[in-house]
């Protein structure tokens, strides 16, 4: 599913370790393995061609790892083995990279809330014309 990308890659000026988007890859097919999108594909395919996009405009071996991983971490069965796995296996720009991707509504609607708050105190305070 991924020898497309791999062929890509291969054909860079700039050295990629293949073996590490290889493990990549075969980690994330394996935690989408029973996942499919609406159109009946196996999900897999919209990590790999988002790594395929990321390669087209340049981006670098850790950029295109993390657009293969991106959707693990969320979709996976055991979130926190998943990230750990990330972070024991490559590299710590890889994990942030990842991290950065992932969404996690609780956590996105939480700092959205503080947000708006401090926004709203930053007004306040600015408008005390008492001050």
């Amino acid at each position: 599913m991924f020898s497309t990308l791999i062929e890509k890659l291969v054909l860079r000026d700039e050295p990629i370790d293949i073996d590490r988007v290889k493990k990549a890859c075969q980690y994330a097919e394996r935690i989408h393995r029973h996942q499919s999108r609406k159109t009946g594909e196996p999900f897999i395919m919209h990590p790999i061609a988002v790594a395929e996009i990321i390669e087209e405009i340049g981006g670098d071996e850790d950029m295109i790892i993390a657009s293969i991983l991106h959707d693990t971490v969320e979709d996976g069965r055991d979130p926190a083995k998943i990230e750990k796995y990330i972070r024991d296996n490559f590299q710590k720009s890889v994990h942030y990279l990842v991290m950065s991707l992932t969404k996690d509504s609780e956590i996105t609607d939480k700092h959205l809330q503080q947000s708006e708050y401090l926004d709203q105190m930053t007004d306040a305070i600015v408008s005390d014309t008492s001050v």
